[in-house]
């Protein structure tokens, strides 16, 4: 016969052992909004973005940047939405982000800026974005913080996007983003689960 205090002893350590358990999970968001932010970080104001409403579908109308002029970069493009729900007891541990982009002109257009945080990392990369044709390029993972503590749910919860802004090699192209989207990858405690009990003398 098992003994009590033996039996008490190893129906917890399955409970610990089960508690330990975590889930991975993830939410992806289109950006719903787009404002422009000139002056961040102490830049000067640069080639403007226009169409902000077009950024939360994926439709072939653009949030755009006509380099037009002597500027060969753009303003801060902040792209948000404050429609994520994580749960509260979630521990935050990436972030991806995928733009559709493309650009249209004589000129090549390239990432200068991608962040999630104006002084954490920068994410841009160097391909050229595609000419006439849109295309969808992906940065971080599931493992990347972008630089900085992983915030909170709360925080994310109430408002969360990507600063963008892209330069060109002449000014005789125009840069275009068709849509912007967010993915937050978290894990969750798997909740406690009594698997037994019995008390035998």
């Amino acid at each position: 016969m098992l003994d009590r205090k033996l039996y008490i002893g190893f129906v917890a350590l399955l409970l610990i052992l089960k508690s330990g358990t975590v889930f991975s999970l993830s939410q992806t968001l289109v950006m719903s909004n787009a404002l422009e932010v000139p002056n961040i970080c102490g830049f000067p104001c640069f080639t403007s973005w226009s169409g902000f409403g077009n950024i939360s579908a994926s439709d072939n109308l653009y949030t755009s940047a006509d380099f037009g002029g002597s500027d060969n970069t753009t303003n801060w493009l902040y792209a948000s939405t404050t429609s994520f729900t994580i749960p509260p007891t979630a521990t935050i541990t990436g972030f991806g982000v995928a733009i559709e982009r493309s650009c249209a002109g004589a000129n090549n257009v390239f990432d200068l800026s991608v962040m999630l945080d104006v002084t954490g990392a920068n994410r841009a990369a160097f391909p050229n974005w595609p000419k006439g044709l849109d295309m969808v390029f992906n940065y971080g993972n599931s493992a990347d913080l972008w630089g900085k503590p992983a915030p909170t749910p709360a925080f994310v919860n109430s408002g969360y996007g990507v600063y963008i802004r892209a330069a060109s090699s002449g000014n005789l192209v125009v840069a275009q983003i068709d849509q912007v989207t967010i993915t937050v990858y978290y894990t969750l405690p798997a909740p406690l689960t009594w698997i037994s009990f019995e008390a035998k003398q």
